[in-house]
């Protein structure tokens, strides 16, 4: 009732030239800055989705170099033994020192490989770039995304493991166990990427192209609301 009130007392009062012209500039003083923050607000938004776009894709780029560091180091340690016939004491002592530097290079990539992209998720939430679907969208993508990841460390090992082992040797049973097992791990790992690339451009393009702004009444909604 009290509303109903307020409307019919501005109405009358708008017969008044000068009543009009105030209800304007009061209207002007709530709208105008209203539509220049909801454009300042969608601006932001569409720069913090792309940002995070990008970001996505700058990540998979340094998991992708350093497994490929790791893939080049067990493929370069095999090639220098094969090629320079390493006596079998030497070859253990090269072992050594291999097995060193690839630890050291895996933990660079264990630190960062398994978690990033969930804060992804997490964030995409709080800051509420995404609506309540794609937001189910992309939980699925990430998913997808950790299992590429999860296959990529499955890929590598077994040949890391043979060469590591006592069991690695220049006889020719030796050289056909490697040859084996790299050529299942390059097959594993082209299937992998080709399904991490995907996800990240299913991913990159959910940002980039999403339009989503929480609803929220403004002032003049909530005045003039039933």
């Amino acid at each position: 009732m009290e509303k109903e009130s307020l409307i019919r007392s501005l109405l009358k009062a708008l017969v008044f030239p000068s009543a009009l012209l105030c209800v304007g500039s009061v209207l002007s003083a709530i709208v105008i800055p209203g539509i220049v923050s909801d454009s300042s607000e969608i601006e932001s938004l569409h720069e913090a989705r792309l940002k995070k776009a990008i970001d996505f894709g700058s990540r998979n780029e340094d998991f992708v170099s350093k497994l490929n560091v790791l893939k080049t180091l067990m493929l370069t340690f095999d090639g220098q033994n094969v090629r320079m016939k390493t006596p079998p004491a030497k070859l253990r002592e090269d072992q050594e020192d291999f097995r060193k530097e690839y630890t050291e290079r895996y933990l660079a990539l264990d630190s960062t490989a398994w978690w990033w992209y969930w804060d992804v998720e997490r964030e995409a939430q709080i800051f509420n770039w995404l609506s309540p679907a794609e937001l189910q969208t992309l939980h699925k993508e990430i998913n997808e995304y950790g299992n590429s990841v999860v296959a990529s460390k499955s890929a590598i090992d077994p040949l890391w493991k043979y060469l590591s082992s006592e069991d690695y040797s220049l006889s020719p049973e030796s050289r056909k166990q490697v040859n084996a097992l790299a050529t299942a791990m390059n097959t594993d790992l082209e299937k992998a990427s080709g399904e991490r690339a995907s996800r990240v451009y299913n991913i990159s393009q959910l940002f980039a192209r999403s339009t989503y702004r929480k609803p929220r009444k403004g002032l003049v909604k909530r005045i003039l609301a039933p």
